[in-house]
């Protein structure tokens, strides 16, 4: 797929009207596209073009790719700051971090310089909750697209998912009724 098509796709996966967005590095230069919704109280916001990335995922000969989003309560702009950030840690990573469910990324949010209000600072990509047990997909001959959701924690969750495993770290925050989509959670 090429950047409209995926743009295409993203957009009737969310009930609102996208606004899309294109990363800047420091020296100006194009980086990752995003779309960006907003949900009334909560932004939900989506790479683009992140599938053109290699994590080193396959099934059945088929090169696995992910488009990354995530929901939440903070602004657009700190939104796509964990965004950008996840992305090209990513891409730095060639191929050494799984964009796949269950997947931890520390310090995340200290990489994308998040303000002080935002006490969320690490992430995990989960399977997506928000479709129920349909995760929008996309095969092509040569590439499986999926969504994937990256979901931020505190420091205390990321330890507990370090100690006990992401698996229960979202049964302990399902049972405890954590708000996930609050990034200024104590």
């Amino acid at each position: 797929m090429n950047l409209d098509e995926t743009a295409a796709w993203i957009n009737q996966l969310f009930p609102a009207d996208m606004n899309l967005r294109e990363a800047q590095d420091d020296e100006g230069n194009p980086g990752f596209h995003y779309a960006c919704f907003n949900l009334g109280r909560e932004c939900a916001a989506s790479t683009l073009d992140f599938a053109d990335i290699d994590t080193g995922l396959e099934s059945e000969g088929v090169d696995v790719r992910c488009e990354i989003f995530t929901i939440n309560r903070a602004s657009e702009t700190t939104t796509l700051k964990v965004l950008d950030a996840t992305a090209n840690q990513l891409a730095r990573a060639e191929g050494a971090l799984p964009a796949q469910p269950g997947t931890l990324l520390p310090g995340i949010g200290s990489e994308a310089n998040l303000p002080s209000d935002i006490t969320v600072k690490h992430g995990v990509f989960v399977v997506p909750y928000v479709w129920g047990e349909k995760v929008p997909q996309l095969k092509e001959p040569d590439r499986w697209t999926l969504m994937l959701q990256l979901v931020m924690l505190t420091q205390e969750e990321f330890e507990h998912a370090v100690t006990y495993g992401v698996g229960q770290l979202q049964q302990d925050l399902a049972a405890e009724g954590i708000d996930l989509l609050d990034w200024s959670r104590l």
